[in-house]
């Protein structure tokens, strides 16, 4: 196709007078704004989505420690309690340090089901940690993510187990069967 045009006579040309070339340059300018706003966007997204990586990790290695505490207290006598209270503090506080950056990546890109996933699972499995009051505040409000990923995905089966999950711990039985299905 280049080779043809580059070949063409002057008769297959358009050309543009300076209100023309105007317009095109201000459509292109207009474009280059758009598409690098949407690449800081991604770009900040993406420095969110890194931090909260980096934080689940934390929490899965302070499982793992708190895993490993729990069997040497099988056959230890003497238990370290602080240092078992310290480890749970640093666990929670990683676990509303990643709740927070998944919400400021939802603000970001609030059409990423799999954000909105990431967010409802976050909140769940800290409202299945909680024996308190808050318990049923946070999994209603993994719900409401897992809803918003069934809207933006509705062919992601994750946030519709997640949901009929919410459901069950709620003591919603009857409620939880058709998301599982």
């Amino acid at each position: 196709l280049t080779g043809y045009l580059r070949f063409a006579t002057e008769g297959y040309w358009v050309t543009l007078g300076w209100p023309g070339r105007t317009a095109l340059t201000l459509a292109g300018a207009i474009g280059l704004v758009y598409l690098g706003q949407q690449g800081f966007l991604r770009a900040r997204e993406y420095v969110l989505l890194e931090r909260v990586e980096n934080l689940n990790r934390s929490v899965d290695k302070g499982f793992a420690a708190l895993k490993e505490i729990q069997t040497q207290m099988e056959t230890a006598e003497e238990i370290d309690l602080e240092a078992m209270a310290k480890l749970v503090r640093e666990i929670y506080a990683a676990q509303t340090a990643e709740i927070e950056a998944l919400r400021k990546a939802c603000a970001v890109e609030p059409m990423n089901f799999e954000t909105t996933y990431k967010l409802g699972f976050a909140l769940w499995h800290l409202g299945r940690q909680d024996r308190g009051e808050r318990r049923r505040e946070l999994i209603e409000e993994a719900m409401d993510w897992f809803g918003t990923g069934m809207r933006l995905n509705p062919f992601n089966a994750y946030n519709y187990l997640r949901y009929g999950m919410s459901l069950h711990d709620l003591k919603r039985h009857e409620e939880a069967g058709p998301y599982f299905d």
